[in-house]
């Protein structure tokens, strides 16, 4: 598998190694970050602009996820990320794409406890 310069993190290689040649992996790729075109306009302006950028940004991303048999699973404009369900054999041209960054597992998240006691 050709692994563009690291993008492929450590978590993601260790649960490759598990799969099948021909089985869907679940993953989350992350774009480059776009930033809105102009800071001029309001909170709902800027917001607008970066979804556009995004949406302009993640289609290619996608189009080459389904035409490789992927399950594209959820968009995130905030954080960049595609989330999608990927035959393990394409992951190498994923990380051939400029415009991705890293591709990693999904990760659980948990809720961190305070030290502190409240009270």
């Amino acid at each position: 598998m050709a692994d563009d310069v690291g993008k492929v993190t450590e978590r993601l290689r260790g649960s490759l190694e598990a799969a099948g040649e021909t089985e869907l992996v679940e993953l989350v790729i992350e774009l480059e970050p776009q930033t809105a075109a102009s800071e001029e306009g309001g909170p709902r302006e800027r917001i607008a602009a970066m979804k556009r950028a995004f949406e302009h940004q993640s289609a290619p991303v996608v189009q080459i996820l389904r035409d490789q048999g992927a399950e594209v699973r959820d968009l995130a404009w905030i954080n960049q990320t595609i989330s999608a369900r990927v035959p393990k054999t394409s992951i190498g041209r994923l990380s051939e794409l400029e415009s991705v960054t890293r591709i990693d597992s999904p990760r659980t998240l948990e809720r961190e406890l305070s030290s502190r006691s409240s009270g």
